[in-house]
């Protein structure tokens, strides 16, 4: 018998989006999600970590290098955000370590240029009363790993064969709560088969 084992050598990014209760009477329309600075370029040496388990995760195989943005599903520009979760990006990205840096929500930085990856949202509240209606939009600017890991002391990584999962919520209250999960991709199939001569 001759078990055969894979393991996805990339990352998966996902992104969602909804509301919270407190502008369910409101209309949200997310203008743009960007993810920006991430490593796009990378040569890969499975020799890297032989022996290693897979499943636990790593990026030890990868060296990461370049700087892209990630920009949000064509069908996510203008999208009216509804109560709902809606994925509005998922894809793939080369396995490396996003590390934290302290910048503002509008993207400055003291020290000079935000030189780690982040995330970019513009979106805008409409509400109405009666005829008059009015509309606030916001931009901010948030670091990646300080998204994921909630409190800015470390950094994540992206690995191999795992799922990164964030998950936004706009309310009126607090303008956005992020849900980070970081997922082991999960197996669907084991596949066994005899291999005769």
């Amino acid at each position: 018998a001759v078990n055969f084992t894979f393991n996805h050598i990339l990352s998966r990014l996902n992104i969602s989006i909804a509301k919270a209760s407190d502008l369910y009477a409101a209309t949200v329309t997310l203008q743009s999600l960007t993810i920006n600075k991430m490593k796009n370029v990378g040569d890969f040496d499975e020799s890297k970590v032989s022996g290693t388990n897979l499943s636990n995760g790593t990026v030890g195989r990868w060296t990461a290098s370049g700087s892209a943005t990630i920009s949000n599903a064509s069908d996510a520009t203008d999208l009216t955000v509804t109560e709902s979760k809606q994925w509005i990006y998922q894809g793939l990205v080369i396995p490396q370590t996003v590390e934290v840096e302290a910048i503002n929500l509008d993207g400055t930085k003291s020290d000079g240029e935000v030189a780690k990856p982040y995330l970019t949202i513009n979106y805008s509240i409409s509400t109405t009363s009666g005829t008059v209606t009015n509309t606030q939009e916001y931009s901010y600017n948030y670091n990646l790993a300080d998204l994921f890991n909630g409190d800015g002391t470390g950094n994540i990584d992206f690995c191999e064969g795992w799922q990164n999962n964030l998950n936004i919520t706009i309310g009126a209250g607090i303008p956005i709560k992020f849900d980070a999960k970081v997922y082991d991709w999960a197996t669907k199939v084991d596949g066994s088969y005899q291999v005769k001569p």
